[in-house]
């Protein structure tokens, strides 16, 4: 056994003893400092907790959450501007991660970037005439936050965030005051507050408007003005677009699926084809 997956060897170790005692410690925070691969990680670990027969109950992102946010230095040491209580940054994180449960976001996902996204929007939101200016990065800094938990994922961050935004912009648009008026992802923050009061009746009304709406518009495909064309209706890749088109929240498999690859009709050559006189007359040339 190399010295490198010794090392990786006793991560695993302390990853699982972190884990039967429900301390909140990520596969994540274990990689970076031992620099490897999560994968790599993850497959030494899941050696071990084979081996071994280790039964381990999972830990969930709420569980992670308020250690995540006791690591930020937001409190009274910094300016009145950029503090913040670690309990009441928890509360709205929570409540955030809540709402991303609900429209799939959670589902399938790493931890460690949703986290970090939640409680950025959250920090944001607390004070958001203020903090809305202040970009992520810059959060990062103000708030000293461990560099595993967004240097190395910072592209998963950014990708959580827009989710994020996305689903608090369509939340949004069904405030009653706002009548339907446009809600953009840069300012959504102002509305945080009111959006996870009303987190409930906001889900059923966008999705019961957005099947409205479907029901309303009158679709017109290739496949209604070809009719010989029926079997194209019963394809894969004709499926999932219309899975996409009638729900408002999917997870993300559903969205993010790969395409099956079509296979080329292959050629069928039986040696009866007719070869026109100008194939022979270049075949005759190549070779000569």
């Amino acid at each position: 056994m190399t010295l490198t997956k010794k090392e990786i060897l006793g991560g695993c170790c302390v990853l699982s003893v972190c884990r039967q005692c429900n301390w909140p410690v990520a596969m994540g925070t274990i990689g970076y400092l031992l620099g490897v691969e999560n994968t790599t990680l993850g497959a030494v670990y899941r050696e071990l907790t084979k081996a071994l027969n280790i039964k381990i109950s999972t830990i969930g992102i709420m569980d992670m959450l308020e250690s995540f946010c006791y690591d930020f230095k937001l409190g009274p040491q910094q300016i009145e501007v950029f503090a913040e209580p670690p309990q009441r940054l928890v509360d709205r994180a929570s409540a955030l991660i809540e709402l991303a449960a609900d429209a799939w976001i959670v589902t399938g996902r790493q931890p460690l970037p949703l986290l970090m996204a939640a409680v950025y929007l959250a920090w944001q939101s607390l004070n958001p005439m203020v903090r809305m200016k202040y970009t992520f990065n810059k959060f990062c800094k103000i708030g000293q936050a461990p560099e595993q938990s967004w240097c190395r994922s910072r592209d998963s961050v950014v990708r959580r965030l827009k989710e994020l935004r996305d689903v608090l912009c369509k939340l949004g648009r069904e405030l009653p005051w706002l009548r339907g008026g446009e809600v953009e992802p840069n300012t959504v923050v102002k509305l945080v507050d009111d959006i996870l009061k009303n987190r409930k009746a906001l889900l059923m009304r966008a999705v019961r408007n957005y099947e409205q709406q479907l029901q309303n518009e009158t679709q017109t495909t290739e496949c209604d003005k070809e009719p010989s064309d029926s079997n194209c209706s019963d394809s894969p890749s004709s499926k999932t677009p219309e899975l996409l088109k009638r729900h408002l929240f999917l997870p993300p498999f559903v969205k993010s699926c790969k395409r099956q690859r079509v296979d080329a009709p292959q050629l069928e050559v039986t040696g009866d084809e007719d070869i026109s006189d100008s194939e022979i007359e270049s075949y005759i040339r190549s070779h000569a």
